[in-house]
């Protein structure tokens, strides 16, 4: 049903890739004009995501593996600092077309959604960031009081614990300010890696 569907969307990864999905061709408008998201390197698979669920009216799961994918080979491994704020243009997208769909508890899965990146924004590229605490605390500073953290904050205790537990761990601190002790942390998963 499309409201599993929606919820699936927004609070996991498993249905955002394009590579998992098969649909109709007339989903997708070709007409459109996606020059404002030309800048996106990350997050596009979202964004074509949701205009194929805003149109799609059936959705069916096949449980077999039909696909094989390399973990590890792409560009989301590689860190790039403005990883949070193309994914933060994927969320106003998110909210401006999804807010009309009338989900149930919207502001909460969308508070997934969110802390989910934030999680990953801070984890993803650790290895190959290597700031030095100084950097690592203005790069943190950054996403803590960003307009979209602010705005979901609200919801963070809701979300919790539905989170992967280094997530729970890393957005905690990061809402508390506790930017060193993420930095020492950090540096541990790189050693225990």
């Amino acid at each position: 049903d499309k409201s599993e569907v929606l919820n699936d969307f927004l609070c996991s990864h498993r249905t955002v890739s394009m590579w998992c999905k098969v649909y109709k061709s007339e989903l997708i408008n070709k007409d459109n004009d996606y020059s404002d998201f030309r800048q996106i390197s990350m997050g596009e698979d979202t964004l074509q995501t949701i205009e194929i669920y805003e149109k799609a009216k059936k959705f069916f799961y096949i449980n077999e593996p039909l696909y094989y994918y390399r973990q590890g080979t792409g560009m989301t491994t590689k860190f790039k600092d403005n990883y949070f704020y193309q994914f933060k243009d994927v969320c106003n997208q998110i909210d401006k077309v999804m807010r009309s769909w009338s989900i149930e508890k919207f502001e909460i899965k969308f508070a997934n959604k969110v802390f989910n990146i934030l999680g990953r924004s801070i984890t993803q590229g650790r290895k190959d960031r290597n700031y030095s605490y100084k950097k690592e605390k203005d790069y943190l500073t950054r996403l803590r009081t960003d307009s979209l953290i602010k705005m979901n904050e609200k919801n963070f205790l809701k979300v919790r614990s539905d989170l992967q537990m280094s997530y729970k761990i890393l957005c905690s601190l990061l809402l508390k300010e506790k930017y060193f002790t993420i930095y020492i942390l950090i540096k541990i998963m790189n050693i225990v890696d």
